[in-house]
Formats: C-alpha cells, sequence, structure tokens
C-alpha cells in the first residue's frame, strides 16, 4: 500500500447553501482542476471521485474502477466503464444485497446495448 498516492475529486451542488459554505466555488473549481493535473501527471495513482468525472472530464486511462453505487441508466454505466480501458483493466460494481437483484435486469440490458 507504500505506492498509492492518492487525492480526492468532489463534485458539489451549486445550488446547495451548504457547499457554498464550504469554500468559494472559484476555489472549488481550482482545486478540482489541480487534482486532475496531478492524476494525469502521475503524481497520483489514486483517484477517487464522485460522478463528477463520469462525462466531460479528461481522466487518463485507468486500469481499475470501482463503483461504490450502481448506475441508475445506461449512460452513466458506460461512462464509468469507459474509464477502465488501460489494456489490462478491472470494473468493478458494489451494491447492496437488496439491490442485486433489480440491478441484474438492468445490467442485462445495458451488455445487450453494448452488443448493438
Amino acid at each position: 500500500m507504500s505506492d498509492l498516492l492518492s487525492l480526492f475529486l468532489l463534485a458539489f451542488d451549486e445550488s446547495d447553501d451548504r457547499s457554498r459554505s464550504w469554500t468559494d466555488l472559484s476555489d472549488l473549481s481550482s482545486l478540482l482542476l489541480q487534482v486532475l493535473r496531478k492524476f494525469r501527471a502521475h503524481e497520483t495513482n489514486l483517484l477517487i471521485a464522485t460522478s463528477i468525472v463520469e462525462e466531460g472530464v479528461d481522466i487518463p486511462k485507468c486500469n481499475l474502477v470501482v463503483r461504490f453505487d450502481l448506475p441508475t441508466e445506461y449512460r452513466s454505466y458506460v461512462q464509468s466503464k469507459g474509464r477502465a480501458r488501460a489494456p489490462i483493466s478491472n470494473y468493478i460494481m458494489l451494491a447492496d444485497t437488496d439491490k442485486i437483484k433489480s440491478f441484474e435486469e438492468d445490467l442485462k440490458t445495458y451488455k445487450a446495448i453494448e452488443k448493438v
């Protein structure tokens, strides 16, 4: 574990007053850009992020993507799975036991769409 160099990338809802009291949004934006720059430059090799990196953010090829929440739609599934595009990579989705059955149907649909 001594080889892990981690940073966190979080998103905040701009309409949420709690986000504004945490820090000025321009400072937050600057921090997010700094975290991404360090990850792209390999100054860090572990990025822990919210759904902010699902779409529209350039992330280098990753060899491991772990989702701590299940995707609720195909777009979300494809975007997060697409981050695990290194030659040897893994995409893992963690789920609560009570959500597995219902998600299995969604996953079948997602995989069928991928084949098209």
